[in-house]
């Protein structure tokens, strides 16, 4: 309810020509009984307080076509480019809602995404490999132009044995691309579709001749085709 709430209040903050309710805590309690008092009959213990559907009653505070136009201006996951759906979180003050994302899945993407019909970036919170804090910003280019490089060259001190975690994430973009690009060629010279097990069976034969991917877990590799096959399936979904 907590984001329901701020993502709300955002869009007040964000669209004010437009009547999205005033929800903070404060009016809430202001106006408790309008909302709340018509679904009190017959709570008499807390057991039955517990039992009301909050969510849906603070929903109803939407005039339509509200509803549908939150889901849409504001929603609560992003597809990034790695096919996985991260979600984001939102701020009452109506600041940019953030989004935590390991670098290596943002790959192919070349500007910040956005919500509000486009007017708002989203706050990226870029983590490595590890999930360790790299860099927040809402200038994705300029990130893979300026801070990207750096961080590649980067040994140790403050990301300490990221060097080889880096090492990794750009080997697993290289398949990646690769195997899109495979894909893409398969369709466009023969119409062809090529599998996800097809693309595993050949990674002893990648491994056999680019020796540096033996330094990476079969796992990790996997997991990249994985992703490559879900973002697929995911945009033929959409242009169905």
């Amino acid at each position: 309810m907590r984001q329901w709430q701020a993502r709300v209040l955002s869009l007040r903050a964000w669209r004010p020509e437009e009547d999205w309710p005033d929800v903070s805590d404060r009016r809430l309690l202001e106006t408790l009984e309008d909302w709340l008092g018509p679904w009190l009959g017959g709570v008499s213990r807390r057991e039955d307080l517990a039992r009301l559907d909050l969510a849906g009653i603070l929903a109803g505070l939407l005039p339509w076509p509200l509803p549908a136009r939150l889901d849409e201006l504001a929603p609560t996951r992003l597809t990034v480019p790695s096919g996985s759906s991260i979600r984001l979180s939102y701020r009452p003050d109506g600041s940019p809602p953030v989004l935590a994302v390991r670098i290596q899945e943002m790959f192919g993407l070349a500007d910040t995404p956005r919500v509000n019909e486009g007017r708002t970036p989203v706050l990226l919170h870029l983590l490595s490999p590890a999930y360790r804090p790299v860099q927040v910003t809402q200038d994705l280019r300029s990130f893979w132009a300026n801070t990207y490089p750096e961080l590649r060259k980067e040994p140790r001190g403050r990301y300490n044995n990221e060097a080889a975690l880096v090492r990794i994430l750009d080997l697993t973009r290289e398949l990646y691309n690769a195997a899109l690009q495979e894909r893409r060629e398969a369709w466009r010279k023969a119409g062809k579709s090529v599998t996800v097990s097809d693309q595993m069976r050949l990674l002893g034969e990648v491994k056999a001749v680019r020796p540096e991917y033996r330094e990476v877990y079969a796992q990790v590799l996997q997991e990249t085709l994985k992703r490559l096959d879900r973002a697929f399936q995911g945009f033929f979904r959409r242009v169905e």
